[in-house]
């Protein structure tokens, strides 16, 4: 809790775009943290903690995740899908062109 009012202030400059993403990454990934990294870091860790016990206690939350990770699976599946089917497209097209030359 020591340094919430710096936590406070630069959530802040995220909200605001006072400081560029890139800036605030390459800040929190220097080899020296400082103590705002280090309360980050903590802050991140009691945030993923409380994650994962609303995940074990509910099971309409995994249910809704489940669902979406459904949903982006089946995006992937028709893409690869179409994707091959455009690719055998070419390949016929390209053997009968070839087949219409050696026997033209």
């Amino acid at each position: 809790m020591e340094h919430w009012g710096e936590l406070l202030r630069f959530a802040a400059s995220i909200t605001t775009r006072a400081v560029a993403p890139s800036r605030t990454l390459k800040w929190c990934s220097s080899s020296k943290p400082s103590d705002l990294a280090k309360a980050l870091r903590e802050l991140g860790r009691i945030e993923r903690t409380m994650f994962m016990i609303e995940w074990y206690t509910s099971p309409a939350l995994r249910r809704r995740c489940q669902a979406g990770l459904n949903k982006g699976e089946a995006a992937h599946k028709l893409k690869r899908a179409v994707f091959s089917m455009s690719v055998a497209k070419s390949v016929t097209s390209l053997l009968t062109a070839k087949h219409s030359v050696a026997t033209g």
